[in-house]
């Protein structure tokens, strides 16, 4: 069977459909037209005010953190699909309109038979979870489980959707990363019972200690 354009870069880059079962009995489901994951962020991470009937301009108040992470993943993207443009020698521009260049991407992707490449799959994970596409994403009170990091409260998580990022680190947990979405909730479950709420045991104590170790290397 031939392989299919990386769906990731499909959503980024193209509006996509969603289905919401709205009666089980019998199944009916409503579909919803979504703008493409760019469009989204672009539209979260511009603050804007109506000023004269569908006259918008942009406002100059203070951001959002909801809205600066867009702004960021933006600029990350824009970054690093400019890099792997001309790192691939693909025949269009680092500097070419955004979309123009992920499709670029997406097209020179499936014709290597690449159905799932790391800068990708983490581009598409934070961009749904900034999106906002179905409210402010989740973020539990738990320690980032990525060795080095270890920040309190900079998860957001997309349950429906299973997929997590780290804001401190940028890390990303899917049903398909490693570690996963699976560990990921794992280490959520654990950690919120032995980390937050003061149980001792010797796990606790090793993390504990890591977790220490690690916070005063990183402030010497």
């Amino acid at each position: 069977m031939p392989h299919q354009p990386p769906r990731r870069l499909t959503l980024g880059v193209d509006p996509f459909v969603t289905h919401v079962l709205v009666s089980s009995d019998p199944p009916r489901f409503h579909s919803v037209q979504h703008d493409s994951l760019v469009g989204q962020l672009t539209r979260v991470s511009t603050l804007t005010t109506n000023t004269s009937g569908e006259v918008f301009h942009a406002s100059y108040g203070s951001k959002p953190a909801g809205r600066l992470d867009a702004l960021a993943l933006l600029h990350s993207i824009d970054s690093e699909s400019g890099a792997m443009v001309r790192a691939m020698g693909l025949p269009v521009s680092p500097t070419a309109p955004l979309k123009e260049r992920l499709r670029a991407l997406r097209e020179a992707l499936h014709a290597r038979g690449v159905v799932d490449e790391p800068t990708v799959r983490s581009w598409w994970a934070r961009a749904r979870v900034y999106s906002q596409l179905d409210g402010p994403a989740y973020s539990p009170n738990v320690l980032c489980p990525t060795r080095g990091c270890f920040e309190r409260g900079t998860i957001h998580i997309r349950l429906s959707e299973r997929v997590a990022v780290c804001d401190a680190c940028t890390s990303v947990w899917t049903d398909d990363s490693s570690p996963s979405f699976e560990e990921l909730a794992s280490w959520a479950s654990w950690s919120s019972e032995h980390l937050v709420s003061g149980h001792t045991c010797s796990e606790c104590a090793v993390t504990k200690e890591l977790v220490a170790t690690t916070r005063a290397e990183r402030n010497h």
